[in-house]
């Protein structure tokens, strides 16, 4: 199987391969347009959880819908140097002082 042979996991939407293959098998050619996303699971799936290591998912979501999950705050841009936790946790405790200082509601004033 094709990375290109997924659809979009939000809408559906069939994805192209952003090159051509000179291969019969081109199954390492990444979507134009989508993200590709890999996961081994994690504990606490109910769905997948390999816990050895050696299976993993793999999900295409369409440009189009990664903009609007996005767009909805469900997607955190993570960099190597501020993991995510990290990030999450810095968010809180901005959040607590603007709460402190009486702008509330996460920087906008009531």
């Amino acid at each position: 199987m094709r990375y290109t042979d997924l659809r979009c996991a939000k809408c559906g939407t069939a994805v192209e391969p952003c090159m051509t293959s000179t291969q019969d098998d081109d199954e390492d050619i990444p979507p134009c347009d989508a993200l590709l996303f890999l996961s081994y699971g994690n504990y606490g799936s109910r769905l997948f959880d390999s816990v050895m290591g050696d299976e993993y998912l793999l999900i295409i979501i369409c440009d189009s819908c990664a903009a609007e999950l996005r767009e909805a705050g469900n997607v955190i841009h993570v960099t190597k140097e501020q993991p995510a936790v990290t990030r999450r946790a810095e968010k809180q405790e901005r959040w607590r002082r603007e709460g402190e200082e009486g702008t509330g509601s996460h920087g906008h004033v009531q």
